[in-house]
């Protein structure tokens, strides 16, 4: 997958994971072999629950995308350093999410940002549909259905989705082509895992 992303030079990866939560491991993967490859590489959850962040974090609970588009937090208060690797995410943060809502038109702004700093964002959409994909999208941009059952239903209606939105060249991940290195789970074992 990484390859694949590298090779068509794509600016934003854009994970759909149909399957919700489950899927977000996928997410964190492309985001953490994209920084092995020795891409500055940042992850935005935009999950709602934040299925990323808890991977990536201690304490996921800290500022993040929601914080950002209410204007309560500045870029370096929610750019957070992954527990694994040389990734940076953006978590789901604390913000009211009716206040967040409002500022959603910022959203494309906030990512053309992150664009200067990093060679690729993640974006960890979580199950949405096609229409959601249309502001995260640019020329640069990588649509990718995560999935974890590849033959359930939901992901199968979501393809559909995708390709009738006009997201036809879409990559597929499967949980298991990522999951290889599970994550260090706290900082007491990042710091064991680097001695």
């Amino acid at each position: 997958m990484t390859k694949q992303l590298i090779a068509k030079g794509a600016g934003r990866a854009i994970v759909v994971s149909p399957e919700g939560d489950l899927g977000s491991v996928c997410a964190v993967g492309i985001a953490r072999a994209l920084s092995d490859e020795g891409l500055r590489s940042v992850l935005v959850d935009l999950t709602g629950t934040g299925a990323s962040s808890q991977h990536m974090l201690d304490d996921y609970t800290c500022p993040g995308i929601t914080d950002l588009l209410a204007s309560q937090a500045s870029y370096s208060e929610v750019i957070h350093a992954d527990l694994a690797t040389h990734a940076h995410i953006i978590p789901t943060g604390n913000a009211d999410p009716d206040l967040a809502l409002r500022g959603i038109e910022r959203l494309p702004i906030i990512i053309n940002a992150l664009s200067t700093a990093y060679d690729i964002i993640v974006i960890d959409c979580g199950p949405t549909n096609a229409a959601g994909l249309k502001r995260l999208t640019s020329q640069e941009s990588e649509v990718i259905l995560a999935m974890v059952e590849p033959d359930s239903q939901i992901v199968v209606d979501a393809a559909q989705d995708l390709i009738a939105g006009g997201f036809e060249d879409i990559l597929i991940v499967t949980a298991d082509e990522l999951l290889a290195p599970l994550p260090p789970t706290s900082s007491h074992d990042r710091r064991r895992a680097t001695q």
